[in-house]
């Protein structure tokens, strides 16, 4: 398997691992958030910059999430 600094993914392949359609990848990779480079004409995306993206949401979705528990307790729910 390669190492993740030169890993790279189709876009089918990214947004299979992020869950999520190759239209949300292909607008994720025109606002610059995921580096890719290309080969023979193709986007490649790098797993590095996958992986980073992810952990970066995942970050977000567990603060959206606390905050929303904390929000509740403080309503009695």
């Amino acid at each position: 398997m390669p190492h993740a600094d030169t890993e790279r993914l189709t876009i089918e392949e990214a947004a299979t691992r992020l869950n999520t359609s190759t239209r949300y990848v292909a607008d994720l990779i025109e606002k610059r958030t995921l580096a890719t480079c290309t080969e023979h004409g193709a986007p490649w995306v790098l797993a590095s910059s996958l992986e980073q993206y992810k952990q970066q949401d995942d970050a977000c979705r567990r603060a959206a999430a606390d905050e929303l528990t904390s929000l509740a307790r403080e309503m009695g729910l």
